[in-house]
Parts: structure tokens; sequence; C-alpha cells
């Protein structure tokens, strides 16, 4: 899938902590690099900062949504354990919609939990996330 309309794409992470020792946060990143990140709880940064990535980038993470066919996974994993945290993840290319919902200790596929990996990575989020409490 190649970038032509950027306004149509928008790709958002939610870390919702249900245990108070997990980080809180979210990250929205849009066809044309844009990033808003918003840090809530147990992170180094907290509130909005926003910054931007090369589309270069946004074409990778474009790239690992069709590599691991993200709309065609179910829309929950859940666990059957109490979950410290819960991760969700959507995205929106063009007319379609796509948001899945999962708790740690559960049985999401390795392949999206890469994805998630690779798209902190490319966000370099971690420079604000990191809490050294």
């Amino acid at each position: 899938m190649s970038l032509h309309n950027n306004k149509d794409i928008q790709i958002e992470i939610d870390h919702i902590q249900l245990d108070s020792s997990a980080p809180q946060y979210s990250i929205q990143i849009d066809g044309e690099g844009n990033i808003k990140y918003n840090g809530i709880k147990n992170v180094k940064t907290k509130g909005i900062e926003q910054y931007k990535i090369p589309k270069e980038k946004v074409q990778e993470i474009l790239d690992g949504l069709e590599e691991i066919y993200f709309f065609s996974l179910r829309d929950n994993y859940s666990s059957k354990k109490e979950p410290k945290e819960k991760v969700i993840v959507s995205a929106r290319l063009y007319d379609r919609f796509k948001k899945i919902e999962c708790e740690a200790d559960s049985n999401t596929p390795y392949s999206l939990l890469m994805l998630i990996k690779k798209i902190e990575e490319i966000t370099n989020i971690s420079k604000l996330i990191e809490n050294n409490n």
C-alpha cells in the first residue's frame, strides 16, 4: 500500500493501564508523518508532545500493517488472567478501519506484537515513556 492521499491515513496505539505500575500513553500517526503523543501516567514525559517522522517511515508502518494482514486479524485478544496492560491498535487507511484490543498475557499474534514494537521504534517513543523512577 502506498501513500497517495495522506489525509486518509491515521494509526493510533493506546497503552491503557490496568495495573498501577504500567505506563499509560497514546501515540497517533498520520500520513504526513505527524506524531501526537499523550503521556498520561508512569511515563517520563506527561502531556502532549508533537513531532514528525519522514514519510518513508510512515510507508514502513503501512507495509508492516499489510505484511501481517492487519485488517484480517481478530478485533480482540483477551487474557484468562487479570491483565496488567491493554493495548489498543487502530488504523484508518482510506476507506478501511480496524481496531484491535490486546491484553497482556493473551494469545495476541506475535506478528502484531512485533508490529507494535516496530511502530514504537520508528516513532522513537521510548525517549518519552522511559521513566527513571
